[in-house]
């Protein structure tokens, strides 16, 4: 189960901000919003699902209805952001005067699609490491996935000796399969429902090759690329260290309270949660760590250098330079990789 999947969803959705009067739901719970959504990790296919007469149903069930629009979610969390509960109601019958024929040309199948991609509009992609994939449409130039499948590859294998730095990072990458999936300037409503289905079993994350190494705003590919390795790598496998989940409380968790409390991070986004707001801070820090100014031009990481994390959060240093595992703290990714050979590359000319 992937993220995308309920992105998916609760596009289809009108959204609101107030509970509805179902008897069967606790009054305390909040309906989640897209944004909130979109910043947690994924629940689990143990999720209560019913319907709005209180009919108990399963998330399998109801997963391809969704996907038809023939109903739509409702998603209830808790105070601590925990997914609680998810109710289904008939969606409305609207009228569809645009049809299939309006999708994009770039969303439509193409005669070049490449035969590992499940979606037929994918037509190039990078395989890094034979563990983290990219793939791109038509419009993507290839100059930009090449640059994003770079920026994966000195992530991954950040001292730059040609080898992938932590053998157990790139195992467990290898188990959750995470996927980038490039379009010019975003993917509408439908794609995400069709790359849900067509990704059961991976990590998603969506890249634009509009924010991608443009000359004219920073570079998006370092931070999507980050958030995808630290998701379905460092998270899955060590969850005690690296989970973004309170309940778990992981060190990660407990270093963002103490900067966000002390007033050394602070994100003012009410639709970004405590969880949200951890997967933004690890990856700040890690600028802060690497001195990438260009990510730090913002007041959300008030401690701006290694030598002022040293001083004022001294925890963090710990964790990125702890010898159980191998962290990214050698370099900032840049797009200008040397060992070509740990990339493969389909339909790029």
């Amino acid at each position: 189960m992937k993220k995308v999947i309920l992105i998916a969803c609760l596009l289809l959705v009108t959204l609101l901000t107030y509970a509805q009067d179902y008897p069967f739901v606790d009054k305390r719970l909040k309906l989640l919003t897209i944004q909130e959504l979109m910043s947690k990790p994924p629940p689990t296919d143990a999720l209560p699902v019913y319907f709005e007469d209180g009919t108990k149903t399963t998330f399998s069930a109801i997963i391809p209805k969704i996907m038809s629009e023939e109903l739509e979610p409702l998603m209830y969390v808790d105070d601590n952001g925990n997914f609680k509960v998810m109710i289904v109601k008939k969606k409305k019958k609207t009228s569809n005067k645009k049809g299939k024929n309006n999708v994009p040309d770039e969303f439509k199948d193409q005669k070049n699609k490449l035969s590992s991609s499940p979606v037929g509009y994918f037509v190039k992609s990078a395989v890094v490491f034979d563990a983290y994939t990219i793939y791109g449409t038509k419009n993507v130039p290839d100059v930009k996935l090449k640059h994003a499948a770079q920026v994966a590859a000195q992530w991954l294998d950040n001292d730059q000796d040609g080898k992938i730095d932590d053998i157990n990072l790139l195992n467990t990458l290898k188990k959750t399969k995470p996927v980038i999936l490039m379009s010019d300037k975003g993917f509408g409503n439908r794609q995400y429902s069709e790359l849900f289905s067509a990704f059961p079993d991976s990590e998603l994350q969506d890249l634009s090759a509009e924010e991608t190494n443009n000359p004219r705003r920073r570079d998006a590919s370092q931070e999507e690329v980050h958030h995808l390795i630290m998701n379905a790598g460092f998270v899955k496998m060590l969850p005690k260290v690296f989970s973004y989940q309170r309940n778990v409380g992981s060190t990660l968790f407990k270093i963002w309270k103490y900067a966000n409390d002390n007033g050394l991070y602070a994100y003012d986004d009410e639709t970004c949660d405590d969880e949200c707001k951890t997967i933004e801070f690890v990856y700040l820090a890690s600028a802060a760590y690497l001195d990438s100014q260009a990510d730090l031009f913002s007041d959300e990481m008030r401690v701006k250098t290694r030598k002022a994390l040293q001083e004022k959060l001294p925890e963090i240093i710990k964790l990125f330079e702890s010898d159980q595992y191998v962290y990214p703290i050698h370099m900032w990714p840049n797009g200008n990789y040397k060992y070509q050979q740990n990339i493969k590359y389909s339909g790029i000319k």
